[in-house]
């Protein structure tokens, strides 16, 4: 039987989890803070790469 954990144990969806949080609220805005035009494109590179690097230097234990 292969080795598997619970899903709450894995950094890669806390990691993703957290990027879609900050990514609504900077939808709606932190009051009078309005993102420049390439904050966007910046977390999208950003998250995109620790996703790449979580996938390959950490250890791969399937979500049960």
């Amino acid at each position: 039987m292969p080795v598997t954990k619970p899903w709450y144990q894995s950094i890669t969806i806390w990691f993703n989890l957290l990027a879609i949080l900050v990514g609504i609220a900077m939808q709606f805005g932190f009051s009078d803070f309005q993102p420049e035009s390439w904050t966007n494109d910046v977390i999208l590179l950003v998250v995109t790469g620790v996703n790449l690097m979580l996938r390959a230097f950490r250890p791969t234990v399937p979500i049960a």
